[in-house]
């Protein structure tokens, strides 16, 4: 078995504590958007359907990152654990950019 550099270590360490804050993220933001649409004080044209669809889509990706950083760090490759980290930024700028435009532009 080879062993773990220090640098992978920290780089799960910290794709961990991304994907932990995302979990805050998405319940927060999920307990919003609910409380919002059931006392029916929406101020954006976020439709039950889409706010729905991007939650779920949230939760699905952030699901498939919790289960694969839950590996074994002998069976992550540090070339790996960067693709990880750079693809969570861009599916991450994807769904806000998606969720801007959706409720209005930059004026909501």
């Amino acid at each position: 078995m080879t062993t773990v550099s220090e640098r992978t270590t920290q780089r799960i360490q910290s794709l961990r504590g991304i994907i932990i804050g995302r979990w805050f993220l998405i319940a927060g933001l999920g307990t919003l958007g609910l409380i919002q649409l059931l006392a029916n004080i929406s101020v954006v044209s976020l439709t039950p359907r889409a706010w729905f669809f991007l939650l779920l889509i949230s939760i699905l990706y952030n699901a498939a990152y919790s289960f694969y950083i839950r590996r074994p760090p002998e069976q992550m490759r540090p070339t790996t654990l960067q693709a990880i980290a750079v693809l969570q930024i861009l599916l991450d700028q994807i769904l806000f950019t998606i969720i801007v435009y959706i409720t209005g532009g930059v004026e909501s």
